[in-house]
């Protein structure tokens, strides 16, 4: 299961194998909640990638995608954790965290997810 975060890490990081190994089974024993459950969804997205031989979405890149924002939401964690060595570890400011990624995105509705050149 920690394997799962190699090349996400390995993209953010720098540093040899063993170091990037080291650090995928740090944040799996770290978050062992979200390491089970990006597995198991990851089992999910894989059957249901079959059929189409990953060629149909979901797909191979939404597997990818899924690990990468993982990795990406504990790479804003520890951040603040560094920043703030006092804090909570269990009650993380996400919606603190995620305030500049929620900007980018911007308000979505149905209609602008299926028709986004109408809006």
């Amino acid at each position: 299961m920690a394997t799962l975060f190699y090349f996400p890490i390995k993209i953010r990081l720098e540093g040899d194998f063993k170091k990037v190994l080291k650090k995928c089974f740090i944040l799996l024993l770290d978050n062992p909640g979200a390491g089970i459950f990006v597995f198991i969804y990851t089992i999910f997205l894989l059957i249901l990638s079959i059929p189409s031989l990953g060629l149909l979405p979901p797909g191979l890149a939404a597997i990818g995608c899924v690990i990468d924002t993982t990795v990406h939401l504990y790479e804003l964690k520890y951040d603040y954790l560094e920043k703030n060595p006092d804090a909570n570890r269990k009650k993380i400011p996400w919606t603190e965290l995620t305030w500049d990624l929620n900007e980018n995105i911007g308000p979505r509705t149905l209609k602008g997810m299926i028709f986004p050149w109408k809006d």
